[in-house]
């Protein structure tokens, strides 16, 4: 069962945990936080409806009362794994003869709310409380976005969760993932001091901390001494509002970049964490961008933000994340329409993300790490190959192929958008008003496909802007790397020649007269191939070398 590690090692994750300690008791093997990741893990179970006021079962006992129904897991991703681990988990003697009380799982998309809780008791006297983390439903992602401008619903349950269910003469320890781990933060730090004395410890498994807009960060500095963050090597979430934990372990994981997040990929080896040296860098300079970005918002304009992005999702009745794939590319044109009309607030939110993303390049730029370069530099050649083939279809295919292409294109889009918007319409009872934003859309398609079909020279003055634009921004992408040169090296001159090329061919395309544009396309198109050829000769001749 073991999986890839996403460099190519093998690595057990906690599916593989549950069947090879299966028959180790805690009595024989004691609590450690792998069974942490196992706890949260089963949390994402939707577990049976049963009489969870009165009674406690054990965990084989819930499985069993699916009489053969599958596992249902309230996750944002599918891996047939999870099925599987519950069964492991269930049949086991390490957790299916543990007692499982105090189910609640409440989910009100109207509020919103999506909270869930579960308790496992060890022994007798010791018990671990285990919140959810966000499920697919789009309700609980409006939370998780909630959390930096406003106390949500789902903190406030927790809150109330361990005041009625810790009890005296008892020790807990506390979980969750995700918003899981952000509610177990919260819910400890309010819990008054009586009952906050029978935390026994605290697992934060890659979970945000406290908006210090909503919250004072310092709060957890009365739990911090007993708490413990896993986070995976790529790891966004739980650096937002970053909880100032020293106990810190990274984690690898058999995904790559924001799949990590997910508990089912963390690694495990000898039963015990899979622990890395340090982040990813590529997940270190995307969350300095997103928290670049929410310093240069308001509370006021994120909530903006988070109402028109999560009402667009929600416009065509979608309730989860996987309706929202299932309806594509509807759902997302949707997104799109709505945040054009969306309101000054919510745009001026949307626009700060690029001004953030150039800021937070400006810092990094002369910081950056020997990993990130080494991934950089297999960048160029993709971009090379890309132009290397434009040029052969430059060569190859007639000049008016290009001008049929995106004429065929624009009517597709155009034709695609009105169906969208008449649709909706029809759903509205043609309410023009609410559809506004398609409306205006759908006739700026129109006004342009109408003029390159009326105007001879709308399709080539537009099939010209779209391909200088290519080239000078090839121009500018070669000029950048100047710097990185040795000062009239080879390179130096290749990188300055190529500037100096692209940029009058894409300037000479602006203001060409159409019976250019043959020569010029040939001519441009035997630059590109060269051009590529050049490059792929010197990168063969580098990987010679370091042989």
């Amino acid at each position: 069962m073991g999986c890839r590690f996403n460099k190519g090692v093998h690595m057990d994750r906690i599916v593989d945990y549950v069947r090879w300690y299966s028959f180790l008791t805690f009595d024989s093997l004691p609590f450690n936080e792998v069974d942490n990741l196992v706890f949260c893990a089963l949390s994402y179970w939707k577990f049976p409806d049963m009489n969870w006021n009165r009674r406690k079962y054990t965990l084989r006992e819930c499985y069993e009362q699916l009489h053969g129904e599958p596992v249902q897991m309230m996750t944002t991703e599918k891996d047939e794994t999870m099925a599987d681990f519950v069964r492991y988990a269930a049949e086991s003697r390490r957790f299916g003869e543990l007692l499982v009380s105090d189910y609640v799982d409440e989910y009100y998309p109207e509020v919103p709310i999506q909270f869930s809780a579960v308790t496992f008791h060890l022994d007798r006297y010791t018990k671990y409380i285990a919140f959810r983390g966000t499920d697919s439903s789009i309700a609980g992602w409006k939370e998780d976005f909630m959390i930096s401008f406003t106390r949500t619903k789902a903190q406030e349950m927790s809150l109330q969760y361990l005041k009625n269910h810790i009890r005296p003469g008892r020790a807990y320890y506390l979980g969750g993932h995700s918003k899981g781990a952000n509610e177990v933060l919260y819910a400890a730090a309010l819990l008054p001091k009586s009952k906050k004395a029978q935390l026994k410890h605290l697992f934060i498994n890659d979970g945000p901390g406290f908006c210090k807009d909503v919250l004072d960060p310092k709060l957890i500095e009365s739990i911090e001494p007993i708490s413990t963050a896993i986070r995976p090597e790529y790891c966004v979430i739980g650096k937002l509002f970053e909880p100032k934990i020293d106990d810190c372990r990274i984690v690898k994981s058999t995904q790559n970049s924001g799949m990590q997040h997910s508990i089912f990929s963390w690694g495990i080896e000898a039963g015990s964490l899979a622990l890395a040296e340090d982040y990813d860098p590529q997940s270190v300079t995307l969350s300095a961008l997103v928290d670049r970005w929410l310093e240069n918002v308001s509370t006021d304009e994120r909530k903006a933000f988070t109402d028109s992005l999560f009402d667009s999702l929600e416009a065509d009745g979608s309730q989860t994340l996987f309706d929202v794939v299932e309806k594509w590319p509807s759902s997302i044109e949707n997104v799109v329409v709505s945040m054009l009309g969306a309101d000054q607030a919510a745009k001026d939110t949307l626009l700060k993300l690029p001004e953030a993303a150039i800021q937070e390049e400006r810092k990094v730029a002369d910081k950056v790490t020997v990993k990130v370069k080494k991934e950089i530099a297999h960048q160029p050649y993709l971009l090379d190959l890309s132009m290397g083939i434009i040029g052969i279809l430059l060569l190859l295919l007639p000049v008016n192929f290009f001008n049929i292409f995106m004429a065929a294109g624009l009517f597709l889009l155009f034709a695609a958008e009105t169906a969208f918007t008449v649709r909706r319409l029809i759903r509205n009872h043609w309410n023009t008003k609410e559809e506004r934003t398609r409306i205006i859309l759908c006739i700026i398609l129109l006004v342009i496909f109408l003029l390159i079909l009326v105007k001879d020279q709308a399709l080539f003055v537009l099939s010209s802007a779209l391909f200088g634009g290519i080239l000078l921004f090839y121009a500018y992408y070669t000029a950048s790397k100047l710097k990185q040169d040795r000062r009239f090296g080879p390179f130096f001159w290749l990188h300055l020649i190529e500037a100096i090329v692209f940029t009058l061919c894409g300037l000479f395309i602006l203001v060409a007269p159409q019976w250019a544009i043959r020569w010029y396309a040939l001519t441009v198109g035997i630059i590109l191939v060269l051009d590529a050829a050049i490059h792929a000769l010197i990168r063969l001749l580098k990987i010679k070398n370091e042989k």
